[in-house]
């Protein structure tokens, strides 16, 4: 299981920000930062949509088998949909 906390969001543009706080995996807690796209027409929609990634290394959260076959870094990536409360 994979847990992530939130504890700072910046918007950086009117569709991007960052998202930072922990990631805890395999027993392991670190902090990250997650780039974040808005994939709605705007923060008002009906229907919020949005996206987010990040570049993580398995070894930091004590996961090191196979580092040689499938490697070491890899591409963390949320997608989420929310729709407003009527």
């Amino acid at each position: 299981m994979a847990v992530f906390e939130s504890t700072n969001a910046i918007q950086v543009s009117s569709k991007t920000g960052k998202l930072t706080g922990t990631l805890s995996l395999h027993g392991v807690t670190r902090p990250v930062t997650l780039n974040v796209t808005l994939l709605s027409p705007d923060l008002n929609a009906d229907k919020l949509e949005f996206s987010a990634d990040t570049t993580l290394k398995r070894s930091d959260y004590g996961m090191t088998n196979y580092l040689s076959v499938i490697g070491d870094e890899l591409t963390l990536t949320i997608q989420a949909e929310f729709d407003k409360e009527r």
